[in-house]
């Protein structure tokens, strides 16, 4: 951090964000019998791409040009989740793909399958310090195994997604009321027990 800012404007010191400190909140599909929450422990790493504006629109004046912001992609974020016994996240993401598509091939409205999926981050007491919000998110992409005799890995899960939008902040909260307020009280509780699984040692950030 800067010392020439932090002596110069009296900016507070802070801690900074850690890449293992958060959860990510899962929705209900109750289809599978399963909570979001029991699935969201099983998620081993998230990454949630770039939101960028790809398009830009150019107008001519005189002789000089004008750029105008267009339409915003997201780049598809994704989720890693491991396989426990029994195998109940190969079951949920099955069971929220017959909610896009059922078995004789037709497609459900968007209503029964876009849900919101939080990312929720933590500082080092486990109090949530940000929370990225997908909004209208569902699976592009499903379970897939990988195996072999060769190694003793554990069978993971690389599972894609698409979102209609992302939203940042903890003023989300506001926005999806007691759901998302429901699920970082959730994940609270799982955060505070791994901070204390890692113990006091080491730095403070």
């Amino acid at each position: 951090m800067s010392m020439l800012l932090d002596s110069t404007f009296g900016f507070p010191r802070t801690g900074v964000q850690r890449t293992y400190l958060w959860d990510c909140i899962m929705p209900d599909i109750w289809g599978a019998g399963i909570l979001g929450i029991v699935i969201s422990k099983y998620c081993q790493s998230v990454n949630i791409g770039e939101y960028n504006i790809d398009d830009i629109a150019e107008m001519k004046v005189a002789a000089f040009k004008r750029f105008f912001a267009g339409a915003m992609s997201i780049q598809n974020p994704r989720a890693t989740f491991i396989a426990p016994i029994p195998d109940i996240v190969s079951n949920y993401f099955h069971t929220w793909k017959k909610l896009i598509i059922d078995d004789r091939g037709f497609y459900h409205k968007t209503a029964d399958y876009k849900k919101n999926i939080y990312v929720v981050l933590y500082d080092r007491t486990g109090i949530p310090v940000n929370m990225i919000t997908l909004v209208g998110a569902y699976p592009k992409s499903f379970p897939a195994w990988n195996l072999d005799y060769a190694t003793e890995d554990v069978v993971k899960y690389d599972i894609e997604f698409k979102a209609d939008k992302i939203l940042t902040g903890l003023s989300a909260f506001s926005s999806f009321g007691s759901a998302a307020i429901k699920a970082v009280g959730q994940a609270g509780s799982a955060a505070k027990g791994l901070l204390g699984k890692i113990g006091k040692g080491g730095d403070q950030g």
